[in-house]
């Protein structure tokens, strides 16, 4: 099963792959903050990271999209590309400022993130701070 669905401050994200669970991440965390049908895509994002393991990429790769949210203001409009090999990532978002649009809602921070291995796949707990 591949999705994310959001619990309070809870965000769950699965996939067949680490690559399609971070997918729904990226989906679940945006959603939050704006429509993202709504958004334009004015601008491109690119992250690549290299981690030593998965879990350390998970964690590196959501401090890399709050720094976009924070700091860019940046909402997503579409993932061009997200894909997954060992343990390096690259992705590619396409977005625009928030600041051009009507945020829903708001969080601070990501308190924590846990990455699960299952039998379908892959599954990832973030807990957000409002």
């Amino acid at each position: 099963m591949t999705g994310y669905a959001r619990h309070e401050n809870t965000l769950e994200a699965t996939g067949k792959t680490l690559a399609e669970a971070m997918k729904q991440v990226v989906l679940g965390l945006f959603d939050i903050l704006v429509d993202p049908e709504e958004v334009r895509p004015k601008a491109r994002k690119e992250i690549n990271l290299d981690a030593k393991m998965e879990d350390i990429l998970l964690h590196d790769f959501l401090e890399q999209l709050m720094y976009l949210i924070d700091h860019e203001g940046f909402v997503l409009s579409r993932i061009e590309e997200l894909s997954t090999e060992g343990n390096v990532l690259h992705c590619v978002l396409s977005g625009d400022n928030c600041a051009e649009y009507e945020v829903k809602e708001t969080f601070h921070s990501i308190s924590h993130a846990d990455l699960e291995q299952t039998k379908d796949g892959y599954k990832i707990t973030v807990k957000l701070e409002h």
